[in-house]
């Protein structure tokens, strides 16, 4: 049971519909039902926030993740220190409210600005006491800083855990009204609840609260059920009467069930299924709307997506139908028959539709009409079944997308732990922590997800989209040096880093110190930081940002503002080994890899295999090279 981050509730604040095409497994972003009314709600959830510092894995985006198991925290070095919203447009303002860790500031400022430079200061502290303060200031901005001034400790820096500004429009969407969750708090009973050895304690008694039924009934989105680790498992809510049922929710865990259905009875006895999923994976939000009478709801799983666990709940919410909503019933289609089917030829056999009973997981995140056959143990497929997927290694760079956007490192060759006398079966470490992270300006990161949109031999093409589509493509190489970034409509995206110690030019000179702004067409970035086996703040990196001519790049705290001549700007991120190397990483950054082939041939005679490795570039600037730099493995020359 993998345990998700803790959350503030807000539902439906955040559901997104499940719509009929969910069924067959595409992406849960359809439709949102905003709620009527006009009551100010946090509008700076899920937008992009930018600080003057930040210490490793407590970006700035995580004081408006609407977590209050996450948060930002500034480096210790000052006392003055910002961090600011943007709300993406230029809204009504009608309060801000402030969710302190313990290093609060206790002088601090509220200012407005529309243009990230000029602020306007709208509200003053000099007594702050931390804990949740509110601020009933309105106004109109786009951007929405608290400044920081004095510190409650002084040894540490700063840190929130939310900094949410409250309006009516904001880009962030209204909470959406369902109306009263009539299952919160009511009996539920569970065909099992897991039993596993390390529940137990030394004297042999089980303990299962953390996996009782009543935790998928109590509100909270960081307590669940889990079911014995079988098939044929469910979980029953008693509502105490019979109502017309207008929607259910399913919150997912990791161990979510692969095919179930939602079922309804009058007596608890009697059965009619009134929705079915036959692709179901991890964290499905399955938000399902309906139309059907009864007392009892009971969700029937039939297979797990893990093999490890039983099925998972965080929360199972009933709401009643109101009149005036959208009526949605469902054809229920037959269960897949899995059996043993004899080829055309005679010569053989196979197993159909053995993928919705075995342990497989389905690919989910991939573009519409992307159907070509695709191998299920290549280097980029966690991609295709998990959300953002896992860390991928190109070598030298790995790359993984997030809320935040495509984070970027550069492996080395990595190093063995610190080993006993008898330890066996070690594994070689490398570096994991980001060093860069590119975001789109505009990203909505409470509906960011990832989809594969093509590959080829040895390239994987990766979106990063949310409600509004694709906001950017990543074109990742095994082997090469170069990530390729194509923007869509955003004409500027950020650079982020909390280890970034220099901006160069060619020659090594450093930018961005005397002035905040320059245009140019690449600049070179230093990374420093204790991603090492010694954990010392002596492992350095570089990078060559290569972009269109007249590209301004502005200097906002631990942020690099990218802004671009005009819409869908372009970037490739170069990781190279001397700052040296910039001008000719930058030659060839332009170069774009669009198709990846390896053909081979086999001599009989001499019993060689020689393989060709080819790629096809597409160049973004006239005038440079229309070759790339690609990596030999260490297969490819060590001897």
């Amino acid at each position: 049971m993998i345990n998700r981050k803790l959350g503030t509730l807000v539902r439906r604040g955040l559901a997104t519909v499940l719509t009929a095409a969910m069924i067959v497994g595409l992406f849960p972003y359809g439709d949102k039902v905003k709620a009527a009314d006009t009551t100010p709600y946090v509008i700076s959830q899920g937008r992009m926030a930018y600080a003057s510092s930040s210490q490793d894995n407590s970006d700035a985006i995580l004081a408006v993740d609407g977590s209050l198991g996450t948060r930002w925290e500034s480096t210790w070095k000052s006392n003055t220190e910002w961090l600011y919203v943007d709300l993406g447009k230029t809204t009504d303002i009608t309060s801000i409210q402030l969710h302190w860790e313990g290093a609060y500031a206790t002088s601090y400022k509220i200012q407005f600005s529309n243009d990230e430079e000029n602020w306007v200061d709208k509200h003053s502290v000099t007594n702050g006491k931390g804990g949740v303060e509110t601020i009933n200031i309105t106004g109109t901005a786009r951007y929405v800083r608290v400044l920081m001034q004095e510190k409650a400790l002084t040894a540490f820096g700063y840190s929130l855990y939310e900094f949410q500004v409250y309006g009516r429009d904001g880009l962030t969407e209204r909470p959406v009204d369902y109306g009263e969750n009539i299952a919160l708090g009511k009996t539920v009973t569970a065909s099992s609840l897991r039993d596993v050895w390390w529940m137990y304690d030394d004297k042999g008694v089980i303990n299962q609260s953390a996996v009782l039924a009543t935790n998928a009934v109590d509100g909270k989105d960081n307590t669940y059920w889990t079911s014995g680790e079988n098939d044929n498992q469910w979980i029953c809510i008693d509502l105490g009467r019979s109502y017309t049922i207008g929607r259910v929710v399913i919150d997912w865990a990791s161990d979510a069930g692969k095919i179930y259905d939602i079922q309804v009875s009058e007596d608890g006895q009697n059965w009619t299924t009134v929705y079915r999923q036959l692709k179901g994976y991890g964290y499905e939000d399955a938000d399902v709307p309906m139309h059907v009478n009864g007392r009892y709801v009971r969700m029937y799983g039939y297979t797990r997506v893990e093999s490890g666990s039983g099925f998972s709940i965080y929360e199972l919410q009933v709401y009643p139908y109101k009149a005036g909503d959208k009526i949605v019933n469902y054809t229920i289609g037959e269960m897949p028959k899995s059996e043993i089917i004899q080829s055309k030829t005679g010569k053989g056999s196979y197993l159909s539709d053995a993928m919705y009973y075995e342990k497989t997981k389905f690919p989910i995140y991939l573009k519409d009409g992307l159907t070509a056959p695709i191998d299920s143990n290549d280097w980029w497929q966690s991609a295709l079944i998990n959300k953002f997927g896992n860390l991928m290694s190109m070598l030298p760079l790995k790359a993984k997308y997030s809320t935040k956007g495509l984070s970027v490192l550069t492996a080395t060759d990595g190093w063995l732990p610190t080993m006993g006398e008898t330890d066996v079966n070690v594994s070689v470490l490398s570096e994991t922590v980001p060093d860069l992270y590119v975001s789109p300006e505009n990203l909505d990161a409470l509906t960011a997800y990832d989809q594969v949109s093509g590959y080829s031999d040895y390239a994987v093409n990766l979106d990063l989209c949310d409600k509004n589509g694709v906001a950017m493509t990543s074109t990742m190489v095994k082997g090469s040096p170069y990530i390729f970034v194509d923007f869509k409509d955003d004409i500027a995206a950020f650079l982020s880093g909390a280890n970034i110690t220099n901006i160069f030019d060619d020659n090594g000179n450093a930018l961005l110190t005397n002035v905040n702004t320059i245009t140019t067409d690449h600049i070179g970035i230093e990374v420093t930081d204790n991603d090492n086996k010694d954990k010392t703040n002596t492992a350095k990196s570089y990078y060559c940002i290569t972009v269109p001519e007249g590209t301004v790049f502005k200097k906002m705290g631990s942020s690099i503002k990218v802004t671009f001549p005009s819409a869908k700007g372009y970037m490739s991120i170069g990781s190279m080994t001397a700052k040296t190397q910039l001008r000719t990483f930058f030659e060839h950054g332009y170069a774009f890899v669009k198709d990846t082939s390896v053909t081979y041939t086999y001599n009989e005679n001499t019993s060689n295999i020689t393989t060709k490795y080819q790629i096809t570039t597409e160049v973004k600037r006239v005038g440079f090279s229309n070759q790339t730099i690609q990596c030999l493995l260490p297969h490819q020359w060590k001897k």
